[in-house]
């Protein structure tokens, strides 16, 4: 089983992953591992707006291959 499924999420000003969503679906199976490995993604550097963190959305192709 393998695909690309596309994952909406935000980098909060804290740099944690929040709102995680599928945008683009193959199956349910995948769109879950997806999520999950977006998820697990490590704390990052949020956004700055007029100097200020802020949430930042990024949207990711997330490419499975399940052997």
């Amino acid at each position: 089983m393998e695909g690309t499924v596309e994952i909406r999420f935000a980098i909060n000003k804290n740099g944690d992953v929040t709102h995680v969503e599928v945008v683009k679906s193959i199956n349910n199976v995948l769109d879950k591992a997806a999520i999950k490995a977006v998820e697990k993604l490590p704390r990052a550097h949020p956004g700055m707006e007029m100097d200020k963190p802020g949430l930042t959305y990024y949207t990711v192709p997330v490419k499975i291959n399940f052997r």
